[in-house]
């Protein structure tokens, strides 16, 4: 794949690369979160009782839908989050793999969950890639390590001094998002890129590549929320 840098902006602990390919915009799809906005798509617990780690999400939609690793979904019987990318077919139904964010509810505040503005932070997305990878290499499918990934909610809540009834972390993105946005406005969407690149110092966070240009500029903001959520931590270890 060539990719050529488009913008490099740096801001305290973060730099970010956006870059574009030469495959951009080759596919065409449409994203869960206007899907799940305008009822086309439904993402439903596996069954009435619930399975902590696997959702159903039926597309209606005659197009291909997307969702990215880590979307946070908020509702149900539990806020869960992605634990990989995955592309619909049209008009299908699709259980994918997913992960606990909110330890502490095991009950519906909603039948149907919903899309969220926010994507995991950087290291939990890393720690949940590896544990996936691990668990696919042994055969035993898209699964992550469900303690470690409450043990990385938890730890997100007391560096960053969030209080949440059951441990979600949607509640820390709630609590903090001034903050958040504030840090994450000092990076701007690249009209031409089609992807980035996020460091501290010369540690590579994550890469993030998509498709088609408006997928990126829809997910930009979600990227950078939690590349700030992680930044923000980071500042706080500082010494």
């Amino acid at each position: 794949m060539i990719a050529k840098p488009s913008s490099f902006t740096n801001h305290k602990a973060l730099s970010v690369v956006q870059f574009v390919t030469a495959d951009a915009d080759s596919f065409s799809y449409t994203t869960a979160t206007k899907g799940i906005k305008d009822g086309t798509v439904e993402v439903l617990e596996l069954t009435q009782s619930g399975s902590v780690n696997s959702l159903a999400i039926l597309n209606h939609t005659d197009q291909f839908v997307f969702f990215a690793d880590g979307d946070v979904l908020a509702g149900a019987k539990q806020n869960r989050v992605l634990n990989t990318s995955v592309l619909l077919a049209p008009d299908s139904k699709t259980v994918v793999p997913v992960s606990c964010v909110e330890s502490g509810r095991w009950k519906y505040s909603s039948e149907k969950l919903r899309s969220t503005d926010d994507s995991a932070p950087s290291f939990l997305r890393a720690s949940k890639a590896r544990q996936v990878t691990d668990n696919t290499r042994k055969g035993e499918g898209y699964l992550s390590d469900q303690s470690a990934i409450w043990a990385s909610v938890d730890a997100y809540q007391h560096d960053l001094k969030v209080d949440s009834p059951t441990s979600s972390l949607s509640d820390i993105y709630d609590q903090k998002r001034e903050s958040f946005e504030k840090f994450a406005a000092q990076f701007k969407f690249h009209e031409t890129a089609n992807g980035l690149a996020l460091f501290t110092g010369k540690t590579l966070l994550h890469l993030d590549i998509f498709n088609r240009r408006e997928v990126y500029r829809e997910y930009f903001p979600k990227i950078m929320r939690g590349a700030a959520l992680e930044a923000y931590g980071l500042s706080l270890k500082a010494p």
